[in-house]
């Protein structure tokens, strides 16, 4: 928008009309007041607490060097950027959440369906049982049991 020509008072005007968030629209709404009392956008930024610090800095930067188009510009590339890898990192964590989902399910009704069928038959073979066999099977009587 201002690339276009729209003044910045205008393009906050229409941001908060646009803004959904009803923190982030009064925040706008106050920075709006505050540039048009004749503070500077990023000072007026600054005072909201919802902005990030390097938002402020770098359209303070903007403004002073005059090209706060340029500094918006970085910023929004940033801020995608960020979102697309948040969005990825949240993508790549379902697949091994959901792995340890079913192999915990696997392990239970393997230890609820499976191994009380055996366990009967080791009885009835009368032998002494390995330590692993005896934790399992001590393992699925606990799981039954409580």
């Amino acid at each position: 928008m201002i690339k276009a020509g729209v003044t910045i008072i205008e393009a906050l005007r229409l941001m908060e009309e646009q803004t959904e968030s009803k923190k982030l629209k009064r925040a706008i709404k106050e920075v709006q007041a505050s540039v048009e009392k004749g503070e500077s956008l990023a000072t007026a930024m600054a005072e909201q607490k919802v902005f990030p610090n390097l938002m402020v800095t770098t359209i303070a930067a903007g403004e002073a060097s005059g090209s706060i188009d340029v500094a918006f510009e970085r910023m929004s590339v940033h801020f995608e950027k960020a979102a697309m890898t948040k969005a990825l990192i949240k993508k790549a964590m379902i697949y091994p959440a959901v792995v340890a989902m079913v192999a915990v399910v696997v392990v239970v009704v393997i230890l609820v369906v499976v191994i009380p069928n055996y366990a009967s038959m080791f009885e009835d073979l009368g032998t002494e049982l390995p330590a692993i066999t005896v934790a399992v099977m001590n393992a699925s009587n606990f799981i039954i049991d409580f």
